[in-house]
């Protein structure tokens, strides 16, 4: 696994939000290549740095001493921010036995249509024509978490393997005046829905908490994992062994994007691999965990070579406590 990090550290609006003078300037002094000029003041700023480089640990111990609060909720209360992007090898995805989204090196098939719009199943309609005309399977752009479509012989052979769960709806184009049979896309869906991951939701104010909760009141909101760009989703092994077994099913909770509720599909190794293996596409993905416990998933802002100096926050164990009385998430 690799991973990539970037940190951004903004000087508060002095009403007691954020990094005052004094801090800054004692972080400014210890790291005078990377400050920037910010809009209203001087940032700190370390892009995509490599998780293991130690000019990355040296700046978060150099916050926390300070006294920056580095596991704050919001980058606008506490003026920190940081995330990791997680890039996984093919054994770390071929040891996984379920994964979502759909990274890789696929070329992509079209484009969704924005502001999103969905069909009676959430499957997000596309803007023009579906793209590369000689690619039978694939995404139909980079979004995250995403899902595939797929036509032709792609489609057929899908359907001849007899995947648990799978399911073809066809693909609405909101711009397309006309399309040619070749043209038709259907999206690699499911009738199957999960049992309730163990992830918090974020909304693009920063709000945090439970899917239900934060999802009804927002605009764009997402599972989420600390500081991780791409989230890993957590389940329950025990309700996953209630679930039973599966190829394509979908996620319990929607995305909510542009105000519109769209769900994602999770899927098995052995899809897969036969995505590689037959159609001769990449598959990339973020994995799937499976727990014994109800631990909330969070990761802080250390990377993995120094996470064990990561702490839960405050704030965080108040939402465990009420998963640990019962409440779902």
């Amino acid at each position: 696994m690799i991973e990539d990090i970037s940190i951004f550290i903004e000087l508060g609006p002095n009403d007691g939000r954020g990094p005052s003078l004094e801090q800054m300037n004692a972080l400014i002094v210890s790291f005078p290549e990377l400050i920037r000029e910010g809009k209203h003041s001087k940032e700190i700023e370390l892009l995509r740095a490599r998780g293991d480089d130690e000019q990355v640990k040296r700046l978060l111990d150099a916050a926390v001493e300070v006294g920056i609060d580095i596991w704050e909720k919001g980058y606008s209360r506490s003026g920190f921010g940081a995330t990791i992007k997680r890039s996984y090898d093919e054994m770390e995805l071929q040891g996984c036995r379920f994964i979502h989204s759909c990274g890789g090196d696929a070329a992509f098939l079209g484009e969704v249509d924005y502001p999103l719009s969905c069909d009676p199943h959430g499957v997000p309609a596309l803007a023009g024509k579906p793209k590369q005309k000689s690619r039978m399977f694939g995404p139909p752009e980079p979004m995250h978490p995403s899902f595939f479509v797929a036509r032709g012989e792609a489609k057929e052979k899908l359907k001849a393997a007899n995947f648990k769960g799978l399911r073809f709806y066809p693909i609405e184009f909101k711009r397309a005046r006309s399309l040619a049979p070749d043209d038709k896309l259907w999206a690699v869906w499911s009738d199957l829905i999960l049992p309730p991951m163990k992830n918090l939701f974020q909304t693009d104010a920063g709000e945090i908490g439970f899917a239900k909760d934060v999802t009804e009141r927002a605009k764009n909101a997402g599972p989420m994992k600390g500081f991780l760009s791409k989230p890993e989703i957590h389940y329950l092994n025990e309700d996953l062994k209630a679930f039973g077994d599966f190829d394509v099913a979908l996620m319990r909770e929607p995305l909510k994007i542009h105000g519109t509720l769209s769900p994602r599909p999770v899927f098995s190794q052995r899809f897969r691999r036969f995505v590689i293996d037959e159609l001769g596409v990449p598959f990339g993905g973020v994995p799937v965990c499976i727990d014994d416990d109800d631990i909330i998933p969070w990761e802080g802002p250390y990377p993995s070579k120094w996470s064990h100096l990561n702490q839960r926050p405050e704030w965080l164990e108040k939402f465990q406590t009420e998963v640990s009385r019962g409440k779902s998430i």
